[in-house]
């Protein structure tokens, strides 16, 4: 099994991808996952084995509004292409559906696109107590709504992951917390699934804006400017039984590749 990405952001989803990847898991043809279709993969697409897509970028919140994903054509051009070669395409969004709708891809391959946040490990992750009281947030921040968000957030302290901090540095700096804090880039009902996962595999519980309807506010993580308590373990705890139970990686390999790879073992 390869993985392929094609830039620092994306490599970082496909390395917690295979983090929780069982070790026994095997294919006895290739198989090559393409992480973050939004991005050219060019030459790479002729390789040979069964080619499975990942679109990572929101292109529509659950409320139909069209997010930056649905206004690039860059993205929209290699999403489509993305979905002539794949044997299947895997997109974290549900709210999505409708990018695909309009652009008359769902008629042309029906059931080749798969919605939801399909990339969480297949074992239970722990909770990892904090040794600091303060949330942390890694990601995008100067000159977005986000600065702001954080500059004005009086429920937590906040620190700030230096941009560009990636794998096992990140995850270093990410542990001690409280738990990690969710910002959407453009506002809107979403999730950013890639950001849940990196906190999810290192043990802390997530508070967020409105998360899209697959994780529930109060129980799966903690919404920004709810009165109820934060209570880190039992949310955490919650979202770790629904994400391995229904939202795993290997789940869905052995849903897609039934019949086309054979000899997939967990």
């Amino acid at each position: 099994m390869l993985f392929l990405s094609r830039s620092e952001v994306l490599d970082q989803v496909a390395s917690d991808i295979i983090a929780g990847l069982p070790a026994s898991l095997t294919t006895r043809r290739p198989v090559l996952i393409y992480c973050g279709v939004h991005k050219r993969f060019g030459m790479s697409w002729l390789r040979r084995g069964y080619k499975i897509a990942i679109q990572t970028e929101q292109m529509y919140d659950e409320n139909g509004r069209a997010l930056w994903g649905a206004r690039s054509e860059r993205n929209r051009k290699n999403i489509r292409s993305a979905l002539q070669w794949a044997d299947c395409t895997l997109d974290l969004s549900a709210a999505n559906r409708r990018f695909y709708d309009e652009a008359g891809l769902t008629a042309k391959a029906p059931g080749k696109v798969i919605y939801g946040p399909h990339i969480f490990p297949t074992r239970r992750i722990s909770y990892v107590s904090p040794n600091r009281e303060s949330l942390i947030f890694f990601g995008h921040v100067e000159g977005s709504r986000r600065e702001d968000l954080i500059a004005n957030l009086s429920e937590f302290a906040v620190d700030r992951v230096e941009t560009g901090t990636y794998a096992d540095k990140l995850r270093d700096q990410i542990r001690p917390h409280l738990g990690v804090l969710n910002l959407h880039f453009e506002d809107g009902v979403y999730t950013e699934a890639p950001r849940l996962l990196a906190s999810y595999l290192c043990g802390k519980p997530v508070v967020s804006e409105r998360l899209g309807s697959e994780f529930v506010a109060g129980t799966h993580y903690h919404l920004i400017g709810s009165d109820a308590a934060f209570r880190a373990r039992d949310i955490f705890e919650n979202f770790a039984g629904l994400v391995s139970e229904r939202f795993t990686f290997s789940g869905f390999l052995r849903n897609v590749l039934k019949g086309a790879v054979q000899g997939l073992a967990t």
